[in-house]
């Protein structure tokens, strides 16, 4: 995760965040991702914002302005249930 709740996760001062952003990275079923993310906004009563990135975009942000900014960031790692390798 990314974004204002990373950050507040991080200790970062601010206002309590109002969506929750997700970062990606693979070349997922994009239906399942979007599919698990309506069951996480039910749940949270937030938005949740989802961006996929390849792994060579992610390694190699080049001029990519989106990816230069949130890897300056405070950012979340999550391990998912039944994601590839679990």
């Amino acid at each position: 995760m990314y974004g204002s709740w990373a950050a507040r996760y991080a200790g970062e001062v601010g206002a309590a965040p109002q969506d929750l952003d997700i970062l990606v990275i693979g070349s997922p079923d994009r239906d399942l991702v979007y599919t698990a993310a309506d069951r996480i906004e039910r749940r949270i009563g937030r938005p949740v914002q989802v961006t996929v990135r390849s792994p060579s975009q992610w390694a190699n942000p080049g001029k990519d302005p989106f990816l230069q900014e949130i890897r300056k960031r405070p950012l979340v790692p999550l391990e998912l249930a039944g994601a590839e390798g679990h």
